[in-house]
């Protein structure tokens, strides 16, 4: 009988993404993006280049899919999603001056441009009752309470935080 051989390398793709909220320490929204004919909305983020720091690559995704200058608070939470093999790092973030670096015009809480990268994009400030009547799929779940949860014991210098690892994420779960 042969002997099997040695497990293959698993590489994890790292990702940077922002939970970007209005103000702190009583946020009032939160920001999500959604691409063209991509049914759902999500935070800004996308993989780390190759020797860039994760905090670097969350504020650039914040301008080039929001088209929002960030100033970066702390690390929220990590997620792993497998089998998909990518580690996810969610920053807390809020705009220090909440304007809009490269985006067209604005309806409301609401604009649209071009992403460098890709597809055009809206951008879309949420209440925490929107985002809960909202019909669309938001990723990561967790944004819809637990986040508010988390975000309302923040206190100021001294916040008090769960353990930021939300855990192993299975393709098809609740949470993904």
């Amino acid at each position: 009988m042969p002997r099997p051989g040695p497990e293959p390398e698993r590489r994890f793709r790292l990702t940077a993404r922002l939970v970007i909220v209005d103000r702190l320490p009583q946020p009032g929204r939160l920001l999500l993006v959604s691409a063209h004919g991509i049914q759902a909305w999500v935070t800004p983020g996308g993989t780390v280049d190759p020797g860039e720091e994760p905090k670097a690559t969350a504020k650039r995704e914040g301008e080039e899919e929001a088209g929002i200058a960030v100033r970066i608070e702390r690390l929220l939470f990590v997620s792993i999603l497998v089998p998909d093999d990518v580690c996810e790092l969610y920053f807390l973030a809020t705009p220090p001056t909440g304007v809009r670096v490269n985006a067209g015009p604005s309806r409301g809480s609401c604009w649209s441009w071009a992403d460098p990268d890709g597809p055009l994009r809206t951008a879309r400030w949420f209440t925490r009752e929107e985002l809960a009547a909202e019909p669309l799929p938001v990723y990561p779940s967790v944004l819809r309470t637990q986040l508010w949860e988390a975000l309302n014991k923040y206190q100021g210098s001294g916040p008090t935080w769960p353990d930021p690892y939300l855990g192993i994420i299975r393709r098809g779960s609740p949470w993904r």
